[in-house]
């Protein structure tokens, strides 16, 4: 301490040592600072804080954040991913409310499934904050289901502008529940037609969306024989969304002359929850959607029904692979306990013929026949016994049979290729037998077919009102050369 001399007051210089650091302090005092004074000043002096280090600025915190998906589907995760330092939060931001959720130092990750419109996402520790990454969510896609699903209902084509039939199909493939499974079957399928296109269009439309699994299954011999079908044009469109198999012959059937002739599609689950079936006369190409008659048959919530296509279905894909199970095929009429039945072909026996074998008409019953021709004896000769015992016989064909059964049941003849009975016995027994097989031998005992009979009277009214509408202003057939059996099954479908 050195004590410099004024001319009225004195300066003290005071070096102080705190630590490492050093500085001088200068104190001031007059003349008459008393040593009780002065003592106090050399304190405050030396307690007073040192010059400070020079300090490393606090680093600004780790604050990086991304998103999985900026732009994605109502009910969809997303992933919200970054690093953070202590203390961060991460803030979600939705419809102008916002929420925080404080997070752990280092990595971090967050699934979210942001609601419908924008929603942002940033970090935040205190006066620092992330980039905000923006998250667009929107509507599901979807399509058009059927109006009531519960109404088990025919669905029918009369018109030559637009198919009913096909708008219905759309309709049920949009009423798939989420995560559902489409069963196809069908002898062929042709894409380029509106009608066609439409449902191809919904089938995609709800595998993407809706995670609906798809699954096909056509004849592949039909392609090679026809100039009309193109196989990669059909099996480029279907295996965008679906599943595709396809098989020779009758799929269960090695026999030359056999076909993969039946027309049909299950659905697992719908919106409502119980699966649907439908068993149609049509294949998907526009000539069957806008140039022939042509029907089929939704129910809905027939366990039954739907479990037997299934394990048919299944048991045809395998067959086309090469391995056939044993049995493969569901045997005999499979019964669903409320009034409907299924068959399906190859069978030992034909169960069309079964279905009239069991019948006995009395005067005043009526039954209708839809079919491209009338080639089986054992049918025939049913036909006639029941005609004898007093049911009216009413045919409606594509090909003229026999002059023999056009003087015996004076058929109509059209271009139409719907096939099915429709019977009443006048006796109590009131029933409709539609599906894919014509009445032909090879249809029953070679070829895959399917048919479902149904005693609803719904059904068996709407069915006959399709045959008089139908049929209605047809000339009786003439007779014409009849093209064998194999050719006419081979190239009409």
């Amino acid at each position: 301490m050195a004590i410099c001399e004024g001319s009225w007051r004195r300066s003290l210089l005071v070096q102080v040592r705190h630590g490492s650091a050093r500085r001088l302090v200068v104190v001031r005092v007059n003349r008459y600072l008393t040593v009780p004074a002065m003592a106090g000043v050399l304190v405050a002096a030396l307690v007073a804080p040192a010059f400070a280090a020079p300090q490393t600025p606090k680093p600004k915190p780790t604050l990086t954040l991304h998103v999985s998906d900026r732009s994605l589907l109502v009910g969809s995760p997303v992933t919200v991913a970054g690093r953070a330092s202590k203390g961060s939060v991460l803030v979600t931001r939705y419809k102008g409310v916002s929420s925080t959720r404080r997070l752990a130092a280092g990595r971090f990750q967050r699934t979210v499934k942001p609601g419908q419109g924008k929603t942002t996402f940033f970090l935040k520790n205190g006066r620092y904050r992330s980039r905000t990454v923006r998250v667009q969510t929107n509507p599901v896609t979807t399509c058009t289901p059927l109006k009531d699903p519960t109404d088990e209902a025919v669905w029918t084509d009369l018109s030559t502008v637009g198919s009913q039939l096909a708008k219905n199909i759309a309709a049920l493939i949009c009423s798939a529940a989420d995560g559902a499974t489409i069963d196809i079957k069908s002898w062929f399928i042709e894409p380029g037609d509106p009608d066609t296109d439409l449902i191809l269009a919904d089938l995609a439309l709800m595998h993407t969306y809706h995670h609906v699994t798809v699954n096909v299954l056509i004849g592949q011999q039909i392609y090679e024989v026809s100039s009309s079908l193109n196989w990669d044009k059909a099996t480029a469109a279907l295996r965008t969304f679906a599943t595709l198999s396809s098989c020779y012959r009758g799929c269960v059937s090695s026999d030359p002359a056999a076909i993969p002739h039946s027309k049909w599609m299950t659905v697992s689950a719908t919106r409502w929850g119980p699966p649907a079936v439908l068993s149609t006369s049509a294949n998907w190409t526009r000539e069957q959607w806008r140039g022939t008659r042509e029907s089929g048959l939704y129910l809905y919530d027939d366990q039954p029904l739907y479990a037997a296509l299934v394990t048919h279905f299944n048991a045809m894909v395998a067959c086309g692979s090469g391995t056939c199970p044993t049995p493969d095929i569901v045997t005999g009429w499979v019964p669903d306990g409320d009034g409907n039945a299924l068959y399906l072909a190859p069978q030992p026996t034909d169960g069309l013929v079964d279905a009239l074998s069991n019948l006995t008409c009395v005067p005043g019953g009526e039954i209708d026949g839809m079919s491209l021709f009338l080639h089986d004896a054992a049918l025939t000769n049913q036909l006639s016994r029941l005609q004898s015992e007093g049911c009216a016989i009413h045919l409606l064909l594509e090909h003229p049979p026999a002059q023999g059964l056009i003087e015996s049941f004076a058929p109509m003849c059209r271009i139409q290729h719907d096939k099915g009975l429709i019977i009443d016995t006048g006796a109590g027994v009131s029933e409709a037998v539609f599906g894919s097989q014509d009445f032909s031998v090879n249809a029953a005992a070679l070829s895959d077919n399917a048919m479902i009979a149904s005693t609803s009277p719904e059904i068996v009214a709407q069915y006959r009102t399709f045959f008089t509408q139908a049929s209605a202003g047809e000339s009786p057939c003439v007779s014409a050369p009849t093209p064998s059996v194999a050719v006419a099954e081979a190239t009409d479908g």
